[in-house]
């Protein structure tokens, strides 16, 4: 009993030792700071990080199923073994891969 009573007693009193953030510590940017930091972002043109891996190969189609919502996941949700999925690796070869799609409109 003192041991499940302990265990409360000890996290309250490292919770009270954490230093908290206060408003008045979070920097304050105006606008034109903001676009000065971001001017880098903005002209690289960044937007979107892109990964992939052997799930791709199945492109959520195992055992001629459609394997909805589980992307890298698809081996756990439509259990597949670790035989069969590594059967992908031979297939799986991003070589060849183009980011840039066929019709680009101009931005």
């Amino acid at each position: 009993m003192k041991r499940v009573f302990a265990i409360p007693v000890i996290l309250i009193s490292l919770i009270s030792v954490i230093p908290t953030v206060h408003s008045a510590d979070v920097p304050v940017e105006t606008k034109a700071q903001k676009d000065a930091r971001m001017k880098w972002f903005r002209e690289a043109r960044f937007g979107m990080f892109i990964h992939w891996g052997l799930y791709s190969v199945p492109a959520g189609i195992y055992d001629g199923k459609q394997i909805g919502g589980y992307g890298e996941w698809i081996m756990h949700g439509a259990k597949i073994p670790v035989a069969d999925y590594a059967k992908y690796a031979g297939q799986f070869n991003p070589v060849k891969f183009e980011a840039a799609p066929e019709n680009r409109s101009s931005s």
